[in-house]
């Protein structure tokens, strides 16, 4: 355990992807080459977070804290097989779609009971392979729940259910792997318009709409280390923009003006180099601290220094729950259930290839007992005190403590959303209210 909590330095299984980010995400900005005249940036992220949220309580701003637990969620679409026509003429073959219709279709489960709690403040890492469930589990978890064939379970966010969540969808934000722009605006035009829609409706004393805004604009720009492209356009693979690092990087930070409360980052260090991506990471640790924010993260590739970051972890494999507890908890777990972790080795990398007959270890004395599959070694954990442990968060929903901050959560949003718009809207003033 002392092992685990010692010297975790970046991976070198990080892989680079990104090599002209020159600068990082804590705001030690570096003059490029080619801007020789540029000053380098002193601006410390965690310092100016603080004062920005001191600012705002003081404005009268409420916290707005928003925990997710999920008990038993299960998730099934329809089978491959089954949502497939053999030919185009089937399709109007209309004996057979009549038969079709009355035959109950064959499900596929995507995601098997799966259960936790991040409460305010947590960060909480989720490992699988692609296939495992990861991105239908955060999809569940930002209350996205379209497109799936049947949806099982218990999910609160605060003590709210997920029909309640909904008129909050502002507050609950997910940011996925792709990466949808207008490619000809620039990255400050994108960014002008992402933190326009999310002034507040009350304002500190002395700001305007604008003031406001382009505060959070700047601010934003220097979180991730690219204020420098802010008259370059976004672009894609037809039009010349910023890079592919630079592109993620902008993905990224219109995710956080949207200012919510539960965060689900969805393999967001995908295209960055490794170093960016730890101080990515860190930068969402600091805004998890500061803010009180619940914030869920699916990754394929995380080196030790990310992986450290973390309150807990969840790992997933073709769709089970095979661990789910504190981070430190996590490799002695695997080690006592007969798998070998080398010394200095990737701990995800680790943690997700258990499974798999190609990767693992074993140790001796265990070839004939260690779990071999998914569902054995999800059994295994379910008999741990660790699944015992974590459990008993499960009633925080119904806590007075989850109850008071949701209460306080939605006296937040209104206190900061206009009157004019609608109740399920997702910004906080109409486009000509914000100045």
């Amino acid at each position: 355990m002392d092992g685990l909590e010692k010297g975790l330095g970046a991976s070198s299984d990080e892989i680079q992807f990104d090599t002209e980010s020159a600068m990082t995400i804590t705001g030690d900005e570096t003059p490029r080459k080619e801007s020789p005249n540029r000053k380098g940036n002193d601006w410390s992220m965690m310092t100016k977070l603080q004062e920005e949220n001191d600012r705002n309580l003081s404005a009268g701003f409420k916290k707005q804290e928003l925990g997710v637990t999920w008990q038993n969620l299960s998730v099934q679409v329809t089978s491959s097989e089954a949502a497939v026509n053999e030919t185009v003429l089937s399709q109007f073959n209309i004996p057979t779609k009549i038969k079709e219709g009355r035959r109950k279709l064959p499900l596929r489960t995507i995601l098997n009971k799966s259960h936790g709690c991040v409460k305010p403040g947590e960060m909480l890492l989720v490992l699988g392979r692609p296939g495992s469930g990861c991105t239908t589990l955060l999809k569940m978890l930002a209350n996205r729940r379209g497109g799936y064939k049947s949806v099982e379970g218990d999910v609160r966010f605060g003590s709210m259910n997920t029909k309640e969540a909904e008129v909050f969808r502002g507050q609950i934000v997910m940011n996925t792997e792709e990466e949808i722009f207008f490619p000809a605006l620039t990255v400050g035009q994108t960014m002008d318009f992402a933190t326009r829609l999310k002034v507040p409706f009350h304002l500190p004393d002395g700001m305007t709409p604008l003031e406001y805004q382009q505060a959070s604009k700047k601010f934003l720009l220097e979180s991730v280390g690219i204020s420098h492209t802010e008259d370059t356009k976004v672009g894609n693979e037809y039009v010349r923009g910023v890079s592919g690092g630079e592109r993620k990087r902008v993905s990224i930070i219109e995710c956080m003006a949207t200012r919510g409360s539960v965060f689900c980052w969805d393999q967001s260090t995908r295209g960055l180099d490794a170093s960016t991506a730890l101080e990515w990471t860190k930068a969402i640790r600091a805004m998890t601290d500061t803010l009180n924010l619940s914030t869920v993260v699916t990754l394929y590739q995380a080196g030790n220094g990310i992986y450290d970051l973390f309150d807990k972890v969840l790992v997933l494999d073709e769709g089970e729950q095979i661990f789910y507890g504190t981070r430190e908890q996590a490799r002695p777990f695997m080690e006592e259930a007969g798998f070998i972790c080398r010394e200095g080795s990737n701990i995800a990398d680790y943690l997700t290839g258990v499974t798999v007959p190609t990767e693992r270890r074993i140790r001796d004395g265990f070839q004939s007992r260690f779990p071999r599959n998914a569902e054995a070694l999800r059994a295994e954990y379910e008999k741990s005190p660790i699944y015992a442990q974590m459990v008993a968060d499960y009633s925080y929903p119904d806590s007075d403590l989850a109850r008071e901050r949701t209460e306080e959560f939605k006296q937040g949003v209104a206190f900061e959303t206009s009157k004019n718009l609608p109740k399920n809207s997702p910004f906080t003033v109409g486009f000509l209210e914000s100045g």
